[in-house]
C-alpha cells in the first residue's frame, strides 16, 4: 500500500487526471489546503520538488513517484507527508 492509500505500481495505477494542476510549489500547497490538510511551507515544498525531480523514481510525464505511485502535486504540499525512500 502506498502513502496515499493506493496500491503500488503494477497494481493498476490510474493515469494522471487532466484537471490536476501541474507540479509546482504553489499548486501543491493549494492542493493540500483544499483537501483540508496542513500545508508545508512554500520553501519546503520547493525543496521537495527539486529532490523528487532528481530521483530515479520520478516520472516526469505523469509527475508521479513510481515508488509509492503518488501524484506529487498531491503529496509534496502536505506537511505530514514523507518520501517513501527517505529523501525528504
Amino acid at each position: 500500500m502506498s502513502c496515499c492509500g493506493k496500491g503500488r505500481r503494477g497494481a493498476g495505477v490510474a493515469p494522471r487526471p487532466s484537471n490536476l494542476p501541474s507540479l509546482n510549489a504553489g499548486a501543491a500547497q493549494k492542493f493540500a489546503l483544499e483537501k483540508g490538510q496542513p500545508a508545508a511551507e512554500l520553501s519546503l515544498v520547493e525543496r521537495r520538488i527539486e529532490i523528487c525531480k532528481k530521483c530515479v523514481y520520478f516520472d516526469a510525464k505523469e509527475e508521479r513517484c513510481n515508488r509509492c505511485t503518488c501524484l506529487l502535486v498531491a503529496k509534496v504540499g502536505k506537511s505530514r507527508e514523507s518520501c517513501p525512500t527517505g529523501l525528504w
